[in-house]
C-alpha cells in the first residue's frame, strides 16, 4: 500500500509556464527541500504525520472550493479517486498536475497516482524544483510533461546549479521526447551573468529546450518584481543561446485563481 503527504486537491486553470491556460486537477503534495524567498506556498512545505499532520482537503465539485478533509497519510488509490472525481463532466480536465512542495519527496507515491489517473485518460505533469536527479529515475516514464523550477540566487536565495545540472543529466529521456521545458522566476535583481549560466545549462543539453522567465510576483519579505525594461533586456539576453524564451507571469494570480 501506497501512501503520501497530500496539502489538497483541486480544479483549477494552470497560471504558469508554456501550459497556461489548460483546466488541470492539481495534486498538492506537502514537504519541500528548499526554501525560496518568494515561495507562495509556505504552509506546504513541511510534512508531518502523526498527530501534528496537516489534513488533505479535497473539492468535492470542481471549481467549486466546496473542500472536505482527509487524514493523512492518503493512499494512492484514494487521491487517484479524488482526482478523477474532479473530472466532471469527464474530459472537463485535460491533466492531472503534481505540484508542492516538491513532488519528487514522494516519487513511489507520484508514481502510483500518475499511472492510475493515466490509466483513467489524464495526462501526468510533473512541477519540480529540479534539485532531486534520483528520484526522477522512479516516475519519468509515468509523466507527460515535466516543468523544471531552475532557482536563480538572485531570486530564490538558494543557489542549486549542481543540482539542477545533475537533474538535466538524469532528465535526457524526457528532454529528447520534447516532454520537459524549463522556467526560472527572475526578479529586479537578476543579472545577466544569471541568465547566461542559466542558458548554457539548458543548453549544453539542448538549445531546443524551451524556457519561461517567470517575473517574480512579490511576497513579504521576498525580492521586487523585474521592470518592464528589465524583461525585455533579459529576454534578449537568453535568446543569444536559446531558441525558445518567454515571458509570463503568474497568471493565476492576476485571474484571482488558485
Amino acid at each position: 500500500m501506497t501512501t503520501g503527504c497530500v496539502g489538497e486537491i483541486f480544479s483549477g486553470i494552470q497560471g504558469e509556464g508554456l501550459l497556461v491556460g489548460e483546466r488541470q486537477v492539481f495534486i498538492r503534495l506537502l514537504g519541500c527541500n528548499l526554501r525560496c524567498a518568494y515561495c507562495d506556498t509556505a504552509w506546504a512545505r513541511e510534512r508531518a504525520l502523526g498527530p501534528a499532520s496537516r489534513a488533505a482537503r479535497a473539492e468535492r465539485t470542481a471549481g467549486r472550493r466546496d473542500f472536505a478533509e482527509h487524514a493523512n497519510p492518503l493512499e494512492a488509490v484514494h487521491t487517484a479517486e479524488l482526482t478523477l472525481r474532479l473530472d466532471a463532466p469527464r474530459g472537463l480536465h485535460g491533466w492531472a498536475s503534481f505540484t508542492g512542495g516538491e513532488p519528487l519527496l514522494q516519487p513511489e507515491f507520484v508514481r502510483e497516482v500518475a499511472w492510475r489517473v493515466r490509466s483513467a485518460g489524464l495526462r501526468a505533469y510533473l512541477e519540480t524544483n529540479g534539485t532531486l536527479a534520483a528520484p526522477l529515475a522512479q516516475v519519468q516514464d509515468v509523466v507527460d510533461a515535466v516543468a523544471m523550477d531552475v532557482k536563480l540566487p538572485s531570486a530564490a536565495g538558494v543557489e542549486c546549479w549542481q543540482a539542477h545540472a545533475a537533474f538535466l543529466a538524469a532528465a535526457r529521456a524526457l528532454v529528447e521526447r520534447s516532454a520537459l521545458f524549463v522556467k526560472a522566476v527572475f526578479a529586479d535583481t537578476t543579472t545577466e551573468q544569471e541568465i547566461e549560466r542559466l542558458c548554457r545549462l539548458i543548453a549544453g543539453v539542448r538549445a531546443e529546450v524551451a524556457l519561461v522567465l517567470q517575473p517574480v510576483t512579490q511576497v513579504n519579505g521576498g525580492p521586487a518584481p523585474p521592470s518592464p525594461g528589465r524583461m525585455l533586456a533579459l529576454q534578449a539576453h537568453a535568446k543569444r543561446w536559446l531558441r525558445q524564451v518567454r515571458v509570463i507571469p503568474q497568471m493565476h494570480k492576476l485571474m484571482g485563481q488558485m
